[in-house]
């Protein structure tokens, strides 16, 4: 019930703010530039989303080998795209991050803690990869226009994940923190936490796992700088960069669906702040939606598509990822 309750609200909150989205624009205009729209260019910027999903892939497997999970690069894709499936489609059942982790438990059962720090490590990366590059667009778009309002948010940002990141990679003793928890569930918390702290402190892995993440999160401002593109806006690539970033950082905000409507509103509202019209604005964003429904639904086949076999393991793990 609780579950049901949680996810009721968040698709309140998803709806609410897709309503405010359209509230300030004449849907015609936004229809008729969806309409106008280049599909050259459409199509070019899901297949530069789709190749980083190939980089996240990628980087994951990285960290995986770190601790002896050598797997193909497709099986990792593939666990990815079914991640992203069951984050965006499935948030009542598990976070997309530990639906893919929790494919590989019965793989690897004694390094169940490990997979999942695995994708928290990875995820921790994700973030600091977009809060430089939030720093840079926003720098530069000062630099540009003399507009420094975002970049003061940016380095308060970046400097508050600093904090955070020094908080978790710090020698602190979580089993004496935790105590008011019963014993077993601390000792699971403590177990997970020295995993992640043994991966932060892998510096080879780290500035690897670092350049992955700003090529991946490269490919998703690029794409939604081509949406914009092929609606025949003349827009400079900053400021689509720091709109991007300062979407997917509101998105992490627990009130919506894995960020849905959330991240598309911000996105829209910095581009016409920084002077797009709102129409070709809202109309953007709309497309941005494209390269992940598209994802998603390739994760869904593949969820979909695989054998006897691997649908009963796919289901036993993630029952026991809910169990955790």
């Amino acid at each position: 019930m609780r579950s049901i309750a949680i996810l009721t609200l968040k698709l309140a909150g998803a709806t609410a703010a897709f309503a405010l989205l359209f509230h300030f624009v004449h849907i015609d205009p936004v229809l008729s530039a969806l309409s106008a729209a280049n599909t050259l260019l459409v199509c070019l910027g899901v297949l530069v989303f789709l190749s980083g999903q190939v980089v996240a892939a990628a980087r994951w497997r990285k960290i995986l080998q770190n601790d002896g999970v050598d797997i193909p690069l497709k099986r990792t894709l593939r666990m990815n795209l079914i991640g992203t499936f069951a984050g965006n489609f499935l948030p009542g059942m598990a976070t997309g991050d530990l639906t893919k982790s929790a494919l590989l438990f019965r793989d690897y059962p004694m390094q169940r803690s490990f997979l999942i720090a695995s994708v928290v490590y990875d995820r921790i990366f994700g973030l600091a990869a977009i809060f430089i590059l939030m720093i840079i667009g926003t720098l530069l778009l000062g630099a540009m226009r003399g507009e420094w309002g975002f970049a003061r948010y940016a380095i308060m940002g970046g400097l508050l994940f600093l904090l955070s990141m020094w908080l978790i990679a710090s020698d602190i003793s979580y089993a004496r923190i935790l105590h008011i928890l019963p014993k077993m569930l601390v000792k699971r918390i403590s177990v997970f936490m020295g995993e992640l702290q043994k991966l932060l402190r892998a510096s080879t892995l780290r500035w690897r796992t670092l350049a992955f993440s700003l090529v991946f999160q490269l490919s998703w401002a690029v794409s939604q700088w081509i949406m914009l593109c092929a609606l025949s806006a003349n827009a400079p690539f900053v400021p689509v960069l720091t709109a991007s970033t300062f979407s997917l950082v509101v998105a992490l905000l627990p009130i919506s669906l894995n960020g849905l409507g959330l991240r598309e509103g911000t996105f829209s509202y910095v581009l016409q702040h920084l002077g797009v019209d709102p129409q070709i604005a809202v109309a953007a964003t709309l497309l941005s939606l494209l390269p992940i429904l598209v994802s998603s639904l390739i994760g869904g086949m593949l969820l979909g598509w695989g054998s006897r076999y691997g649908k009963v393991r796919a289901t036993g793990s993630l029952e026991d990822g809910r169990r955790l």
